[in-house]
């Protein structure tokens, strides 16, 4: 995974550009770029072709169904993020990095496992996407995400 140097997005090293804002892992953004819509809605869409918001941005004239709640969550063990920050175990950039390593690897197991679920019901968009990180138990560390699957 690599991070855009212009619009901050985190992208799967599979793409050579941000699908955001058309910048390369250079740094360099693309002239011809131009986001990809969905329908007559712009917004951003994952490899799966399922339209991802953190906001509700349906138009009230739009038509869409709502099919319900898509939520997940994902558990770190915290001993593995303390042992990142003492240096246990390998450092990256530095022990700040380590951490952030954690947390994006539960945010991308989250956020699939709802693009799965909103596929299963016949979804094409999950709106209100909103993430939460708790502290769990003794030695735990939550990731949760919850969002609404609609047929636009």
């Amino acid at each position: 995974m690599w991070t855009c140097k212009n619009c901050g997005e985190i992208i799967e090293d599979k793409y050579s550009i941000c699908w955001r804002c058309g910048t390369d892992e250079e740094g360099n953004v693309q002239d011809d770029f131009e986001p990809e819509t969905f329908g007559e809605v712009q917004g951003l869409i994952s490899s799966d072709k399922i339209l991802l918001s953190n906001t509700a941005f349906i138009d009230k004239s739009s038509k869409f169904e709502v099919l319900g709640l898509v939520c997940s969550e994902e558990i770190i063990a915290t001993d593995l993020i303390s042992k990142a920050f003492a240096g246990i175990v390998s450092i990256t950039g530095g022990k700040s990095d380590s951490y952030r390593q954690y947390i994006e690897e539960a945010r991308r197991l989250v956020i699939n496992n709802i693009i799965e679920q909103a596929k299963d019901a016949g979804a094409n968009a999950i709106t209100g996407i909103k993430f939460d990180y708790e502290s769990v138990g003794s030695g735990m560390f939550m990731v949760g995400v919850t969002g609404t699957a609609l047929i636009i």
